[in-house]
């Protein structure tokens, strides 16, 4: 006899009596080797029925990361406003430093220096 054959024949009264053991009724038997078997072999989570028939999207709560603020803003030093020039009188020049010959040096720096950059080209006219 081959395995499968003697695993569904029923057990020999004899051996019922000797045992004192009583078959369970079919049914039972059948409810049993099921959930058995169910428990026993695992079966992958894509084929699990239960995974199949409830297979839904599961939104989490994923948010991005928020970039750091402090790249973004320019570290670049902001000028002073029109108002906080006039307190502090930035551009009020005394009467002493008015001076023409206070300024002939840089006039003089100048001229040389479009000279230069002009060629020595003189004015025609």
């Amino acid at each position: 006899m081959d395995g499968e054959a003697l695993l569904c024949t029923t057990v020999p009264s004899e051996l019922k009596k000797a045992l004192d053991v009583e078959p369970p009724s079919s049914s039972k038997a059948a409810a049993f080797t099921e959930a058995f078997l169910k428990n026993s072999i695992k079966t992958p989570a894509r084929l699990d029925l239960d995974t199949l028939l409830a297979h839904k999207a599961v939104i989490l709560g994923y948010t991005r990361p928020k970039k750091d603020t402090t790249k973004r803003k320019s570290k670049k030093a902001k000028g002073l406003g029109a108002r906080q020039k006039r307190v502090m009188k930035i551009f009020q020049i005394k009467a002493e430093h008015q001076r023409y010959e206070l300024f002939l040096p840089l006039h003089q720096l100048w001229r040389h220096y479009i000279l230069d950059l002009c060629g020595g080209l003189k004015p025609s006219g």
